[in-house]
């Protein structure tokens, strides 16, 4: 290689390096891997899990004034399965009413429901260095 093709081959790659250095943050799609990787569309190799960071969403959730008719069950446990080797016993049909009411700081947890073939929503920041996994992205 004589010394132009050399100078011409790094003024390409630095002008390609000052593109990507000054690329403002992005949006795009992704899809996860098999072994939790993210696939970019727009990149070829996929980047691996640990790599990439998923958002974590803090809520309030309203409860509308509702009712629930049903029949109880005692006694059970603290996940409500009846105790094995005692009577069990029935309250008759019965009407639960629930007053309208808010639940501050409700935690919405998006990574445990990730899983191969889910469709991503990535954006990117710190000049298109470290990619957020925002939500899934599902068809309408």
């Amino acid at each position: 290689m004589n010394k132009k093709s050399i100078d011409d081959l790094a003024k390409v790659l630095n002008e390609r390096i000052s593109l990507i250095a000054n690329k403002p943050d992005s949006i795009e799609l992704g899809t996860i891997q098999p072994d939790m990787s993210l696939k970019i569309d727009t990149f070829a190799m996929p980047i691996k899990k640990g790599d990439y960071l998923i958002a974590d969403f803090t809520a309030q959730v309203e409860f509308p004034v509702w009712s629930l008719v049903g029949v109880g069950e005692y006694p059970v446990d603290k996940e409500g399965k009846p105790i094995e080797g005692v009577d069990i016993y029935h309250t008759a049909q019965t009407r639960w009413d629930w007053e309208q009411s808010t639940v501050e700081k409700v935690n919405i947890k998006i990574k445990p429901e990730l899983k191969s073939g889910d469709r991503v929503l990535v954006v990117w920041v710190n000049q298109h260095r470290d990619p957020i996994i925002i939500c899934k992205v599902v068809s309408g």
